[in-house]
Order: structure tokens, then C-alpha cells, then sequence
């Protein structure tokens, strides 16, 4: 398995960040876009280190955030493959912030290659996009300043359009999360009910900071390394500073940053030296 990331809120050197995600994945014999960033970059930043978006198979949106998905038409543009999101992904949303609302809805002009889907889906090869229904755990306080619009009315995002992805090869269970706006305790919880298992590895971003910056959850982030116990956590764009560095103390070398930029192979699990 190999994770390439084309956009983030880090970077390598030579590589231009911004606030989104977008991760090139290579796995179960497949090539896919988890999230597309907030522009053009995820495009320029691909360039620079040789992957071509334009080979995907399929892209698959975590939820309907423009920095999860303003890259979307610059790779449409060039291949047709189908994208799949959760039902009302591209709804409008909007961020309470000091000088207002500001919309940050998800756009494409390639709706008709959109395949919004209830629930849990799978998608060919092994892969399964699943919502998160499990309330046990805390969801990210800044989601309080988040909203969505329907039948014309503003109403408080409850992230029912929100979707993770579960895979496994050659032994290794991998959860790929955006924003974990549902609470990432609670997906890791939502994984191990489907699969048995804790997963092997945990991508993305996790929102365990409050976007000012001014406050982290430093509990979920201390947890999230008990649970995940020797396995591997790769986080960064909401996940913030603080909580990174708690888990980069704590699990050392099984701990990954997201930087835009950053290439990172995964081998078996039968494999010592995976890790």
C-alpha cells in the first residue's frame, strides 16, 4: 500500500500547502483519490512528485467541504471515473465565523459522475465507504459553528454526509477518515463493530483542535494512541499541533505526519519490518 499526499495543511519543502486534504492511494490493485483539497494545488503538488491523478479509478469524498473537495473539477476535467460521496455531500454548508456566514459548500460540474450514497457502500475491489452512527464518544466542539442548509433552512450540521473507508490488504485493516467530524473514537468504534478488529492503521484528518487554534483535545489524542496499541496513525490537516505532538511522543516511529508532499509505503503486517 503506498499513500501519497497532494494536499494538506503542512508541507515538505518544495511543496505548497493549504487547509484541505487529498491523499493518492495505492491498494488492493486499485488507484483512488481520497478528497481533492481545497484547489488546484492537490494538481501542481502531483507534478512535482510524479503521481498522475489522472490514473484513479475512482475518488471518494469524505464529506461535503469545499477543503475536501475544490480540487474535484481539476481532475474531472481530465478523467471521468466515478466519485462517491455520502447522500447530501453537495448540499449547501456553511461556517459560522466573527464576520458571518461563509459558505464552504462542496461544487462540482460533473454531477452526474457524483454517486451519492446512503449509508454504508462498497466499492469494487474491497473497499467499504460506512457512515458513523455511534454517539458514545464526544464530537469536535467546533462543530457547533457549522451548519447546513435544508428545505431553506439553516440548521446545525449533524454530518449524516459524512464517510470514512475501511480496506484491507495483505493483513493490514486501514481506516481512511477526512475530518472525523462524527468523533474519531467513535469511527474507530463504528471500524471495530464491522470488522471485529481495531484497525492497523488510521489515516486522515481527525479534529482534535479547534481551527483558532486556541484550544485541543489532548484526552482523544492519548486514547486514540491506547486503542490503536502498536498500530500506525498518519494525521494532519484538522488534527492540529498539540495533539500531534502528543501522539508523535507517544508512538514514535508509528506515527506519520500528513505533509503535502510526503510519499509513505505500508508493507504486510507478515512483514517485520512494515512499520
Amino acid at each position: 500500500m503506498k499513500v501519497s499526499v497532494l494536499s494538506a495543511d503542512t508541507a515538505l519543502p518544495g511543496f505548497g500547502s493549504e487547509h484541505g486534504l487529498s491523499l493518492f492511494i495505492e491498494a488492493c490493485g486499485r488507484r483512488f483519490l481520497f478528497d481533492t483539497g481545497k484547489s488546484q494545488l492537490l494538481t501542481e503538488n502531483a507534478e512535482r512528485m510524479g503521481v498522475d491523478p489522472g490514473t484513479a479509478d475512482f475518488i471518494v469524498l469524505s464529506h461535503g467541504h469545499s477543503d475536501h473537495s475544490g480540487g474535484i473539477d481539476a481532475v474531472l476535467q481530465k478523467i471521468r471515473v466515478p466519485v462517491y460521496a455520502g447522500k447530501g455531500a453537495f448540499e449547501r454548508h456553511l461556517s459560522k465565523t466573527a464576520d458571518g456566514l461563509v459558505d464552504i459548500s462542496a461544487v462540482t460540474g460533473y454531477r452526474d459522475l457524483v454517486e451519492e450514497v446512503d449509508g454504508s457502500h462498497e466499492i469494487s475491489g474491497g473497499f467499504l465507504q460506512f457512515s458513523c452512527d455511534v454517539t458514545e464518544h464526544p464530537q469536535p466542539p467546533s462543530n457547533i459553528r457549522l451548519m447546513t442548509e435544508r428545505d431553506g433552512v439553516l440548521v446545525p450540521d449533524d454530518f449524516c454526509h459524512e464517510r470514512n473507508l475501511l480496506f484491507e490488504e495483505d493483513g493490514l485493516l486501514v481506516v481512511i477518515t477526512g475530518c472525523a467530524h462524527r468523533g474519531i473514537l467513535n469511527i474507530l468504534d463504528e471500524a471495530e463493530r464491522i470488522c471485529g478488529r481495531t484497525p492497523d492503521v488510521l489515516i486522515g484528518g481527525m479534529h482534535l483542535t479547534d481551527p483558532r487554534g486556541s484550544e485541543f483535545d489532548g484526552d482523544t489524542a492519548g486514547e486514540l494512541c491506547r486503542r490503536m496499541g502498536d498500530g500506525m496513525i498518519i494525521a494532519g490537516h484538522c488534527t492540529g499541533e498539540a495533539p500531534i505532538s502528543i501522539m508523535q511522543d507517544r508512538m514514535g516511529d508509528r506515527f506519520v505526519r500528513l505533509d503535502a508532499g510526503l510519499e509513505y509505503g505500508i508493507r504486510s503486517s507478515s512483514d517485520p519490518a512494515y512499520r
